[in-house]
């Protein structure tokens, strides 16, 4: 079992404002092989998220190095309970270029802390 673990750090707004995009992760920036799962190893993305408004988390994936991207996964997140987070797992075995985007809802964050980490367990996180 590959137990691999890739911490990613958000580079995005520190309090994301009315339905502002930012994105978590994209693997066709700079220094990210094309497969950029598979050459590290990495077979899920899990996104922890303290945050005190609503928002979407969406999954893109692409086949020509971000030219175009395909949605593949929309979650609407609440906001997360006190002293608590939201956790997101993507599977990304296999899939040639990813993209994590967060779309802030109609209120700005005064709370936003992501977390984005990559693992070769193929196995759901917990």
């Amino acid at each position: 079992m590959n137990t691999r673990q890739v911490k990613f750090k958000y580079t995005g707004s520190a309090l994301p404002g009315n339905a502002e995009v930012v994105t978590f992760l994209d693997s066709t920036g700079t220094g990210f092989p094309g497969n950029f799962g598979d050459t590290f190893g990495l077979a899920r993305i899990i996104v922890r998220l303290v945050n005190d408004q609503s928002g979407t988390l969406t999954l893109e994936v692409s086949t020509n190095r971000g030219t175009t991207w395909t949605v593949i996964s929309t979650n609407a997140v609440a906001a997360s309970a006190a002293n608590n987070e939201n956790v997101y797992d993507f599977l990304i075995e296999g899939l040639a270029d990813i993209r994590i985007k967060w779309t802030n809802g109609a209120t700005p964050q005064t709370t936003f802390i992501p977390s984005i980490s990559g693992t070769g367990q193929r196995h759901i996180a917990n």
